[in-house]
């Protein structure tokens, strides 16, 4: 299929490794043709020849299909590496298989919740303000942030005295009242300083979204969940990202329900996709009908051309004048 290599990677020199694998696809007939005109089930793949696992050389696999799917662009990252849709037609399938680099640092990922509470002070201060917040970064799994977070900046708004806070140590979050909303600017450093820090963005909210307390009380909880995504990590940093490897999520330290929330996300996405898939087979249709037009006035124009070119002959007889 190839030979792979590159520049500016210490390689063994004189040492080749061959990999027998196996691609290309299955198909079988539907039995009836679908609402999207699909009349088969195929599949597409890259399967090692013998009996091995390919995850330990192959890091991940690109299936390129034709444009007319939705996402035609599949990447497979987990054995089995294939690809199983429904269509009518053949087309040409691009494979790009990614290797495994032994002296590759793994991709690590930690996972934080950022936001804010705020709760109603029950009335208005001298100051005017009205509410009581809190705005935070917090990891999603019961670890200590601490072994990977040297520190976090909140950037509040202008009128606040002294608006940059700095964090040194857990819990990263800033608590002070105030009465309006406002963005406030989160940047996390790390424990090595060779790797940059990140800034993310959070509206401070003060009137919803609401959650209720056990006690019964109301209080505003905006949070968010997103991953910090550490590819090709320094040393120090590695270690530390391991090091500080924790249990896994307890639901009750957050007001949302993020295993929720992401179910409730793809679904919307597998949604938009169908929605997507629907109208891009109407338009297919709507294509196939305005060609199966084109070639039929195509057809009329040539044969008018045709007529033109060509006037029919007119001939007569003439006869004697005698009466029969």
């Amino acid at each position: 299929m190839g030979e792979t290599g590159g520049h500016g990677v210490e390689r063994c020199k004189s040492k080749r490794v061959i990999k027998a694998i196996v691609y290309g696809n299955t198909a079988s007939y539907l039995g009836k043709k679908l609402e999207n005109d699909h009349t088969h089930e195929w599949t597409v793949f890259v399967r090692p020849y013998h009996n091995e696992d390919p995850a330990k050389f192959i890091r991940k696999v690109q299936f390129k299909l034709h444009d007319s799917y939705a996402n035609p662009t599949r990447v497979v990252e987990k054995p089995p590496y294939e690809v199983t849709e429904t269509g009518w037609g053949e087309f040409e399938v691009q494979i790009r298989i990614y290797f495994v680099d032994v002296n590759e640092k793994p991709r690590v990922i930690k996972a934080i919740v950022y936001g804010n509470t705020a709760s109603y002070l029950g009335k208005k201060l001298e100051n005017d303000h009205t509410h009581e917040w809190t705005v935070f970064v917090r990891p999603y799994h019961n670890e200590d942030p601490a072994k990977f977070i040297r520190k976090v900046q909140f950037k509040l708004h202008d009128s606040y005295a002294n608006p940059t806070r700095v964090v040194e140590k857990p819990p990263y979050e800033v608590t002070e009242t105030g009465w309006g909303e406002f963005e406030v600017q989160i940047r996390i450093y790390f424990v090595d300083v060779n790797e940059k820090p990140i800034t993310a963005f959070h509206y401070l909210r003060l009137f919803h979204p609401q959650a209720t307390l056990p006690n019964g009380k109301m209080i505003v909880a905006a949070e968010y969940y997103d991953e910090i995504v550490f590819q090709e990590p320094t040393v120090t940093m590695y270690k530390a990202l391991v090091g500080s490897e924790g249990r896994k999520c307890d639901p009750k330290r957050f007001y949302t329900d993020f295993v929720h929330v992401r179910k409730r996300t793809l679904e919307m996405i597998t949604n938009a996709r169908t929605e997507i898939g629907k109208e891009i087979d109407d338009l297919r249709d709507s294509l196939k009908e305005a060609h199966k037009l084109i070639q039929k006035y195509r057809a009329e124009v040539e044969s008018l051309e045709a007529a033109a070119t060509n006037p029919p002959t007119v001939s007569f007889s003439v006869g004697d004048g005698k009466p029969e």
